[in-house]
């Protein structure tokens, strides 16, 4: 009898086999387990179709869905705003204020004393050279002095005057007694008189000795007082010559404030001059800006006004003091400090004592890209501004930024020169990245950045 072939009934090597090679052989299994495997094999070919045509519905469905969002949603809405191109320009920190033209070595002289002006030698405007006669004065007090003086010293050669003839007097009777008591001793002698008579005659000469005497002391008293009177007028003299009022360098007369033939007391004001090869500005600073000023900072000087000319000078000088304020001024306003800056060159053309705009560069950064203050945004402590890309819409751009005044920041590195940036942001309407802008100009009131 032929063998059977023996079957492996576990199901679960139908499908051990369907992962065979072709190339494998196998027992051949029997008829009713081949319908088996051909359904199996049938039913996971059904699965596989199914479930490729859910994924593609479910893609048409989301690229529809896409599609309409895409072609049905609303368009951002544009927003007007400022817009500045990135320009190359300097960056000046400025302490700003308001000072006084003068010219070098400007003061007022003054009365030395109470006088009377005799003459006066120049005009305004007059331009003199040092040790040139101005004025010429008559001091009211010494000429009343060299007045007195002279009548005392009149009175002291009268006296002299006549101490030397009272001395010649004197002189002439003490001669006389000298002679009488000659004769006197004679007669003495040879008993003619008394011994009385000689001794008065002896006293008389002995008293006019001592009146002369007295008599010359008084006339060296007298010459005395006569010499010191005389010394007294050549002093007075030489204080009147004294009162001639000389100018005390180069100088160009601003204003006479008094002339020929008025009266000035002691320290009242005769003539204003200075150096005009030298033009200052004299100018008050708040103790907090004074703080930022050293001595050798430039300075840009502008009359105040439009299209004014503009002059580079230097300050010079800053006092070590705060001078308080008056009384009546603003309580912020208690101290100020006086400072002062010289110009490079004469300008020629300011006037003294008018009023001036002054900017001291406390620091600068020259030739740099820089954008205005209000372009800067910070988010985070992180500084950025908004550009205006190829596309006409908004994007955040971060930066670098180095030196700001109140009007522009220095930018570092994130932008290049001719980027569109917003100058300003519109109060009601906040940028997101994409929003269409328009209105591509500078509103009044904001500048773009100076060029250097």
């Amino acid at each position: 009898m032929p063998r059977e072939t023996q079957t492996n009934l576990d199901p679960t090597s139908d499908f051990e086999s369907e992962n065979l090679p072709s190339n494998v052989s196998e027992a051949q299994p029997t008829k009713g387990l081949g319908l088996l495997e051909e359904d199996i094999v049938e039913r996971k070919r059904t699965g596989v179709q199914w479930i490729i045509g859910a994924g593609a519905v479910m893609a048409i469905a989301l690229g529809g869905a896409f599609a309409y969002y895409q072609w049905f949603r609303p368009e951002p809405e544009s927003v007007n705003v400022a817009l500045v191109p990135v320009q190359q320009g300097d960056v000046r920190i400025l302490v700003t204020a308001a000072g006084t033209v003068e010219l070098g070595g400007q003061r007022t002289l003054t009365a030395p004393e109470d006088v009377t002006v005799q003459r006066v030698f120049v005009e305004e405007r007059q331009r003199v050279g040092q040790g040139e006669i101005l004025l010429e004065l008559r001091a009211r007090s010494v000429q009343q002095e060299l007045s007195d003086s002279s009548v005392q010293a009149q009175i002291a050669e009268n006296t002299v005057q006549r101490d030397r003839e009272r001395i010649q007097e004197r002189q002439a009777r003490l001669d006389r007694a000298q002679e009488r008591f000659r004769e006197a001793q004679e007669l003495f002698d040879r008993g003619f008189i008394s011994e009385f008579d000689y001794l008065n005659d002896q006293e008389a000469v002995e008293n006019a000795q001592s009146e002369l005497r007295d008599a010359e002391v008084q006339l060296a008293n007298s010459e005395l007082e006569l010499q010191n009177r005389q010394l007294q007028i050549q002093n007075l003299r030489t204080q009147l010559a004294d009162t001639q009022i000389t100018a005390p360098f180069n100088a160009m007369i601003l204003r006479l404030h008094a002339n020929q033939g008025n009266g000035v007391q002691q320290g009242g004001e005769l003539l204003t001059l200075g150096d005009p090869s030298q033009e200052t500005v004299r100018l008050q600073l708040s103790d907090v800006d004074a703080q930022k000023v050293n001595v050798g900072l430039p300075v840009n000087i502008s009359v105040m006004g439009p299209n004014s000319q503009i002059f580079d000078g230097r300050v010079v000088r800053i006092a070590p003091q705060a001078q308080a304020a008056e009384e009546g001024q603003r309580q912020q306003d208690q101290a100020t400090v006086e400072a002062e800056v010289r110009l490079n060159e004469p300008s020629e053309t300011l006037i003294p004592g008018s009023l001036v705009s002054v900017d001291i560069i406390v620091e600068e950064s020259l030739d740099t890209l820089n954008v205005p203050t209000t372009a800067l945004q910070m988010d985070g402590g992180e500084p950025f501004v908004w550009v205006r890309d190829n596309d006409g819409t908004a994007q955040r751009r971060p930066v670098v930024v180095g030196l700001q005044s109140v009007e522009s920041v220095e930018i570092v590195s994130g932008l290049e020169a001719g980027d569109e940036i917003v100058a300003t942001l519109p109060p009601d309407q906040p940028l997101t990245p994409g929003t269409p802008l328009n209105t591509p100009t500078v509103p009044d009131g904001v500048s773009p950045p100076e060029e250097g």
